[in-house]
């Protein structure tokens, strides 16, 4: 993926290379919320109407809930346009999203480099965001939809969600789709600011959206490097995966 290729096309003016980066990036935010709050509508009407949502098992319902949520808001960015064929004729779905290629052994061996220079700067940055904002809450727990795990079965649940299907997900739709889409009109740093805020700003908590941000960062370099997204899946699932283990193998560890 290099600048030369894609985001020096002297056949559009600078304005409507704007106009596209505009677009695109407001194009994935809408498809992104939109699909959150229709889910989220569908299960008060289906309340409304005496259904019962959350009878069985939290964990299984958020991993269901999510799985439809990401599913349906991958379908509208990515296949919309293609309907509409507003993607060009010769980049296949694949191409575009960075999955032509098969994953490598190498690729996790970049994620696992990028995941230690992520965390050196990430806790570099929370420790000066500390210091000059007072009353910032760097440890305040993100929101997963649970928060506690049970049976063996739960673990299982909770694993695929956080560690397998949110990596997954997220990474088609933003460094895949987003990011993959804005290279095509700008170079690589608007590209990387644009996709990393966007991230940061749907994960809904301050603390939280600094540290994606960062982590966006590390995971948009993935991508432009070696013009695949796998790298930045790894990235991802070793950073949820190390979390999960902290959050919820440790503590049974010591009960």
């Amino acid at each position: 993926m290099s600048e030369s290729s894609l985001a020096n096309r002297p056949d559009i003016t600078t304005k409507k290379k704007i106009a596209h980066v505009i677009f695109i990036t407001v194009w994935v935010l809408f498809a992104f919320i939109a699909t959150q709050i229709g889910a989220l509508a569908c299960l008060e009407a289906a309340k409304e109407l005496g259904f019962r949502i959350q009878g069985g098992n939290q964990v299984l319902f958020v991993l269901l809930l999510n799985a439809v949520i990401y599913t349906i808001a991958l379908i509208i960015t990515v296949g919309a346009p293609r309907f509409a064929r507003l993607l060009p004729k010769d980049l296949s779905t694949k191409k575009l999203l960075g999955i032509d290629k098969k994953p490598a052994l190498s690729d996790l061996g970049m994620a696992i480099i990028a995941y230690l220079a992520y965390l050196v700067v990430s806790a570099v940055v929370m420790l000066l965001i500390i210091q000059m904002i007072p009353g910032f809450q760097a440890d305040q727990k993100q929101e997963i939809g649970f928060e506690s795990l049970g049976s063996g079965l739960e673990y299982i649940f909770a694993f695929l969600a956080l560690v397998v299907m949110a990596p997954l997900a997220e990474e088609l739709l933003f460094r895949g789709y987003l990011f993959g889409r804005l290279r095509s009109y700008t170079s690589f740093v608007p590209a990387t600011i644009i996709t990393s805020l966007l991230f940061a700003l749907v994960h809904w908590q301050w603390n939280v959206g600094v540290d994606v941000f960062i982590l966006s960062l590390a995971l948009c370099y993935l991508r432009e490097k070696t013009s695949s997204l796998w790298p930045a899946v790894f990235l991802h699932a070793t950073k949820n995966g190390i979390a999960f283990t902290l959050l919820f193998v440790v503590p049974m560890s010591f009960t």
